[in-house]
């Protein structure tokens, strides 16, 4: 008798379990209070069950530029930038579109940044490698192209080099 109470009561609250997570509002108040307690990971989850379960949700557009920006904040810019453009092409008229576009310009300078600090670390390898075989010809070429690298610390990055310190 209490075993089959026992599994009456869990087959109930497995009810209310499922009838929570299927209220869009639910789901998008409990993402909301998780990110306000700093609960990021699980409010991402929730967010994602929001986007998956209600894409057409009055909120849905808050849950997609919130998605983004978690994958932002952990510097996985692929899947920000995947998510920066779904909200544009699947909310075009949200009040984060803005937002989204500002983003979208910050991961491509990071990526800019990043592609400038790779050529900009090849060209100092390449200075360091002639410098030892006392190549000076092809060394100053070198540092030419350091010097023609657009917005970059070339000069601080430089005298460091000079000096013998390797900043990367």
């Amino acid at each position: 008798m209490i075993r089959l109470l026992f599994l009456s009561l869990c087959f109930i609250f497995s009810l209310n379990d499922v009838s929570i997570s299927t209220d869009p509002y639910f789901l998008y108040e409990e993402a909301r209070k998780l990110l306000r307690q700093k609960k990021n990971d699980y409010a991402f989850i929730k967010l994602k069950q929001l986007i998956r379960d209600f894409p057409q949700y009055k909120y849905a557009d808050f849950a997609q530029i919130e998605i983004a920006k978690y994958y932002f904040l952990n510097k996985d810019y692929l899947n920000a930038k995947s998510e920066l453009n779904k909200l544009l092409s699947n909310y075009p008229e949200s009040k984060y579109a803005d937002e989204a576009n500002l983003y979208l310009k910050k991961i491509n300078d990071i990526y800019l940044d990043y592609k400038k600090d790779l050529k900009l670390k090849e060209y100092l390898e390449n200075a360091e490698a002639l410098a030892g075989s006392r190549d000076w010809n092809n060394l100053l070429k070198e540092c030419d192209k350091i010097g023609k690298l657009p917005n970059l610390r070339q000069k601080e990055i430089f005298e460091a080099f000079k000096r013998g310190e390797n900043k990367y």
